[in-house]
Order: structure tokens, then sequence, then C-alpha cells
């Protein structure tokens, strides 16, 4: 179980309870020297907890009304929706929270009424301190709240008054949700005369225990708080704190993957698994299947027929094509004969000699040569021989022996 550290930053010093099993362990403060780095009196003040190094501590902050504000904001658009709520809020922050020259980080919002609802907003470099701290002991940050909102989680009263500094708080909640919060100075509102009723825990702490309410409530401050900020807040977040969330999840499941994968007991278990569908086939679906099969296999050596027939098509045309275009100008095909492995077309042509010549340049043909002697034509009243060719085919070099089949 991991141990809670509450961290509580008032004005003028700082203060950690350790909560663990709901006992508080531990409990310190130090004050806030002059010129001294808020990160820095946290560290040291941290470095003094007792607490183990795994697992991580997790801490949370409440902080002071000197560098928080806790506002009912009112005249809002009349929408239900929370964040878009906050969205509204945090746009116009300069306009319901005082900033004083120091940058604010607004939490979301907890909607009270149609177009009211409460938000708090904490200055930026208290955050900030307490992010460095604990990224310099390597702890874990869940929450940073004002005091007003944490203070309900360490005391049993409904309604009281808590003073910090100069800095008086009337809070008034209803099962720990702050319903008002009204900030006056201890001149205007005089001090607190009823006394305060602590939880069990604090009360263990004897005189103490109020000293470190703020921490306690810090501690144990549920993590649905929308009046807090968590380091994925808007504003709050960073790169590395996404990616960090979600390191050890990604791992444990890459190494579970690889566990299964690498199981011998995976292969098994698929086999089990294709047995169980198949034995879920009844029989007149498998008689289905088979038959749309069988079908399937007629269709495809009827479109194979039709596929070769429209091949040997293409290579006659392309072949007679080729013997066209290779012929000398003013030479006529009169017939043209193809076999399985070679071709014999006669010609009309002013020399024999150039169209044989021309014949060796057809691509799909090789070796040609005359068949017969060479005669007249005496029909077209030319004086143009007749001439048989010869020559043995081959595929063209684009076009390779096609292998067809089922897969």
């Amino acid at each position: 179980m991991r141990t809670l550290v509450g961290l509580a930053v008032g004005l003028d010093d700082v203060r950690a309870v350790a909560v663990r099993r709901g006992t508080v362990t531990w409990a310190a403060e130090a004050p806030l020297e002059n010129g001294q780095a808020l990160a820095d009196a946290i560290g040291l003040l941290l470095a003094e907890a007792p607490v183990r190094r795994w697992p991580r501590p997790v801490l949370a902050a409440g902080i002071g009304p000197h560098a928080s504000q806790v506002r009912l904001i009112a005249g809002l658009p009349d929408i239900e929706d929370p964040e878009t709520l906050g969205a509204v809020v945090r746009e116009g922050a300069g306009s319901f929270f005082l900033k004083n020259g120091v940058p604010l980080l607004v939490t979301r919002v907890r909607p009270a009424s149609p177009g009211t609802a409460m938000a708090a907003a904490i200055d930026r470099p208290c955050v900030e301190a307490v992010r460095e701290a604990c990224k310099r002991r390597g702890w874990c940050w869940a929450r940073v709240a004002p005091a007003a909102i944490v203070l309900p989680a360490a005391l049993d009263d409904e309604h009281f008054a808590w003073t910090d500094g100069r800095v008086v708080l009337e809070v008034k909640h209803s099962h720990r949700q702050v319903e008002s919060v009204r900030t006056r100075t201890i001149e205007s509102a005089g001090l607190p005369g009823d006394p305060l009723h602590l939880v069990p825990a604090l009360a263990a702490l004897g005189d103490q225990g109020a000293r470190y309410a703020v921490a306690y409530g810090a501690a144990m401050l549920q993590e649905q708080e929308p009046l807090a900020l968590s380091p994925l807040s808007e504003g709050v977040r960073t790169r590395a704190d996404v990616l960090r969330r979600f390191i050890l999840p990604g791992v444990l499941s890459l190494a579970a993957i690889v566990a299964l994968l690498a199981s011998p007991f995976a292969a098994s278990a698929a086999a089990r698994r294709a047995e169980a569908r198949i034995a879920k086939v009844r029989s007149g679906e498998w008689h289905v299947i088979q038959s749309t099969y069988a079908q399937l296999d007629r269709v495809t050596a009827i479109l194979e027929e039709e596929r070769a027939f429209a091949d040997a098509r293409s290579s006659v045309t392309t072949l007679l094509g080729d013997v066209t275009r290779a012929l000398p100008s003013g030479t006529a095909v009169t017939s043209f004969e193809l076999t399985n492995d070679q071709a014999i077309i006669s010609i009309l042509t002013p020399d024999p000699a150039v169209a044989l010549s021309a014949m060796k340049r057809v691509p799909a043909g090789t070796s040609p040569e005359l068949v017969g002697p060479a005669g007249r034509d005496a029909t077209t009243g030319t004086d143009l021989a007749v001439v048989t060719i010869r020559f043995r085919t081959r595929a063209p070099a684009s076009q390779g022996p096609e292998r067809r089949g089922r897969p």
C-alpha cells in the first residue's frame, strides 16, 4: 500500500504529514526563509519523511489563501456540460479571479445551478514548485488544491473559520463538498471563536493537530475533486507527464502479448478453437459449402477457357500487326497461316530480298526463310513478285509464360 504525503503551503511556512492506512505516521513543518525558493523548502522538508522508496509515495498539496482563490461564479452560459463551462472560465480567468501580476492555473468547475458554477485558481509558481520538488525526489504528485477545498476532509465541522496569517477563510460544506467560501482579513473578521473539531486521525496528534489540518486534508482529498489540479489538468500537463502514464501499462501489455505468443499453448489453443468452429457446422451446411465450391470450380474453368481464347486471338493479332509494320512499302500480305510454332505468309513485293530481311525485325519471329521459288503475279498487271516466307514464332519478351490454376 502506498504512503500518502500531504503538503500544506502557507504564507510563512510549509507543513507535511505522511498517512498510511488512515493513520498519521509522521508530521513536520519548516519556515520559509527570506529569498529561499519554495521548491527548495519543500524538498528539504520532504527529505525528512520516513517513507519507503518503493512503492513511491504519492503527494497532494493544499495551497493557502495567499496563493489560491475559490469563487462561486455567476453569469455563465446556461449549459450543463462542466467541460464547456470550465473552458469558458479559463478563457476569462482575468475577469473572475485576481491575478496581481502572477499567472494563474484554473481548475475545472462544479456546476451549482443554471448559469452558476464554483471554480478555483492557484498561482502557477506554487504548482510548479510542488512539481519540481516531487521530480527531484522521484515521487508522484496527484493533485494540488486550495486550502478551502481540502480542509473539509480534516474537520468534522460543516461550517468553520480557518486562519492563515492575516487571512480568514469562512467555509461551508455538505458531505465534504464545498458550497461557499468567504475570504476576509483578520481585522474585519476578528479571531475565530468556535473551536475546530478535528477528525480522529488529526486529534491523535494532540494540540498540534490543527496545524496540520491542510496537509492532512490534501492527503485525504478525493481523487475526483474537480476543484483541484492534477498532472493532466489543462495548463499543467506536459508531454512527459502524458507519456509517463502510458509507459507501465504499455510495457505490461506488450509483455503479456509476447508471453502468450511464445507459449506452446497458444498454437494448441488456436487449433482447439478451429476444431470447435468446424464442429459447429451442421451436415446441411457442409452440403451447401461443397456445392458452392463445385460451382466455383466450374465457373473458374469457363473463365480460364475464355481467357485462353482471348489470349490466343490477341497473340495472332499482335503478330500480324508486327509483320505488317516490318514489311517494306509497296508490299502486301495475301495469306497468313499460323500453327503451333511457325507462321507462313504469302506476300506481293517488289523486292523479295528486302522483304525477307525486314521479317528479321519481327519481335515474335525468328529464322525467316523463303519457301519455294518466287513467282510473278499476273492478276494485278504489275511487276510484283509472289513470295512465301516461313518463320518460327516465339513469345515476346514482355509476355512470359503464365501460370494458371487455383491457389
